[in-house]
Parts: C-alpha cells; sequence; structure tokens
C-alpha cells in the first residue's frame, strides 16, 4: 500500500464514526485544500477494496451523500456526528 493510502486510512481509523468532507480529509491528510476531486475518489476506492469483504456493498468505509466519507470500524451504521 502506498505511503498517502496509509496516511489516509490512519486518519480514518483515527477518527472513527465522524464525517468529513473531502476539503477536510485534503488538509488533514495531504495538508492540501485544492486537490482533484477525483483523486480521493481514487483512494478510497483502492482501501475499500483492500478492507471491505465485497467492495460494492461498503460497511466500513462509506460515502455520506453531500458531505462526505466516515469510517465505520465495526461495520455498522451511524448517525453522522460531524
Amino acid at each position: 500500500m502506498s505511503s498517502k493510502k496509509i496516511k489516509l486510512m490512519q486518519f480514518f481509523m483515527e477518527n472513527p464514526e465522524q464525517v468529513f468532507s473531502k476539503e477536510q480529509i485534503y488538509q488533514s491528510v495531504w495538508h492540501d485544500s485544492e486537490m482533484d476531486a477525483n483523486t480521493l475518489m481514487v483512494f478510497i476506492n483502492h482501501l475499500r477494496s483492500k478492507i471491505e469483504d465485497d467492495p460494492k456493498n461498503v460497511q466500513y468505509l462509506k460515502t455520506v451523500r453531500g458531505l462526505g466519507y466516515i469510517f465505520l470500524p465495526s461495520g455498522r451504521e451511524s448517525s453522522p456526528s460531524n
């Protein structure tokens, strides 16, 4: 796994059950607020392929429509807390 993917996964693991916008993730992981929107989606999809039993039926690294992403370590539903 690349260092950027590791940093991204570490960020989610250190901040479970919190919704983060793309901008917040860019700022926290890459220290940049202006990345290509598709770049994060590619990284998220790569992480999902590693951690999800079925990447098409996401349980852990979920998209929160209109808000961003949330990591649910137990794979359960959670209400957005951020």
